[in-house]
């Protein structure tokens, strides 16, 4: 091979060595800032979820949780007791309803009386 034929290889695989060093570098630094910035996350996690409390987290939430299912349990019994309530309701309207029925039966009526209000059109 002639000095010229020599020249070009070495220049060729300089570049191909240079180049791969840049590209081994490149990624190296890459790496490392990844890893900095794993290493900040951390830190920032590590410190939200240490704490200063006085009471053990675990016992603090089981505390919530029953005062919640007592105030839940509250709010279903006073909507049965409601439940309950608006049943009578309904029942003593049906009575009513019978009752004044009654009455209007017993009642002549004349061309001076209206007609009863607690119904419908449809119903008289």
């Amino acid at each position: 091979m002639s000095d010229a034929a020599d020249i070009t290889v070495s220049v060729i695989s300089g570049s191909a060595t240079v180049t791969a060093s840049l590209i081994a570098a490149g990624v190296a630094w890459l790496a490392s800032q990844r890893a900095k910035h794993a290493r900040d996350d951390a830190r920032i996690i590590k410190e939200e979820v240490k704490n200063n409390h006085q009471t053990n987290l675990r016992e603090e939430a089981d505390e919530r949780h029953e005062e919640n299912k007592s105030l839940l349990n509250q709010i279903i019994e006073t909507q049965a007791d409601h439940g309950e309530r608006l049943e009578r309701l309904e029942g003593s309207d049906e009575t009513q309803d019978e009752r004044i029925e009654r009455i209007e039966h017993t009642w002549p009526r004349s061309r001076f009386m209206p007609p009863a209000r607690h119904r419908k059109e449809d119903d008289q």
